[in-house]
């Protein structure tokens, strides 16, 4: 109900020509790619071409408008970088919003509609009403902060979910090494603590964060990787060394070969053996 509200509201409008379908709404959202480069860097050719379009099509409008960013960018981009091209091309006054996206893969719509929580990163007040504004009927949170801080929220967090995932294989790794240790039983004893499953009403809650604490082949998919790897380029750019997130890294690598060896240690060789992958997607329903 609340996408229907939100697409009947004439706020959001699908074009196939940004200069010719620009139907001069109050907010502008923008999602396009933004790839990770061999350094690990993000790749924003196709933010810049988007926002130069769009810049284009904000000037021949009369009214004041928002540009909203969704695509997942470093922290700084959105003011180093989308607000000088808006500038050159808009002369008159606009505002900008950093509104990072939450979504996983086989249940974005569902996220969509129900998230935990709507980050607005804000040029000014302004700005932030406007597209807070469109989030009426949402029963979220909403968290106002800086731009910046905004783009900084996406990636810690997803730099969180890949570190508890790669400290669940490191002790995969360890438990391994000692006979009669399995890693599933102490992880499922670790689940156990108030802190992660605190109980309510009489009855343990069984937080999403603990599907994390699990121990498997490693992180995959279109963010963790992407996103890991953008960070830590990031802070090397400032030059801080992210020894942390570098073992993540390290640590999620080395686990298929891990596997992999588990069953040589197992069969003797994998020459001429039938090997079955159970579960291959990394996630149910993807």
């Amino acid at each position: 109900e609340a996408l229907k509200k939100c697409l009947a509201s004439g706020m959001f409008k699908a074009t196939g020509d940004m200069q010719e379908g620009f139907d001069g709404s109050e907010a502008v959202i923008v999602c396009v790619q933004t790839p990770t480069m061999e350094d690990g860097s993000t790749d924003l050719s196709v933010l810049n071409g988007a926002i130069l379009q769009i810049g284009s099509a904000m000037e021949a409008q009369g009214q004041y408008q928002v540009v909203v960013v969704k695509s997942t960018v470093t922290p700084t981009t959105t003011e180093s970088m989308v607000l000088p091209l808006l500038k050159g091309r808009v002369s008159k006054p606009f505002g900008l919003c950093m509104n990072p996206e939450f979504l996983r893969e086989a249940s974005a719509l569902e996220d969509f509609l129900h998230p935990d929580r709507i980050v607005i990163g804000a040029l000014d007040d302004r700005s932030g009403d406007v597209l807070e504004r469109l989030y009426q009927g949402f029963h979220a949170p909403i968290f106002r902060a800086s731009i910046t801080t905004a783009e900084t929220i996406k990636y810690v967090s997803n730099a969180l979910l890949a570190t508890a995932i790669s400290f669940s294989n490191e002790m995969a790794n360890i438990c391994e090494l000692v006979p009669g240790v399995d890693v599933q039983e102490v992880m499922e004893a670790i689940h156990l603590d108030h802190r992660l499953s605190p109980e309510h009403a009489g009855e343990r809650v069984r937080p999403g964060i603990l599907s994390y604490l699990v121990a498997g082949c490693g992180y995959g998919g279109s963010c963790l990787p992407k996103d890991l790897a953008a960070f830590q380029a990031f802070a090397r750019g400032k030059g801080y060394r992210p020894l942390l997130l570098e073992a993540v890294d390290r640590i999620n690598a080395q686990r298929p070969i891990r596997l992999v060896e588990m069953a040589e240690h197992a069969l003797g060789t994998l020459n001429n053996k039938r090997i079955a992958v159970l579960g291959l997607a990394f996630k149910p329903h993807t």
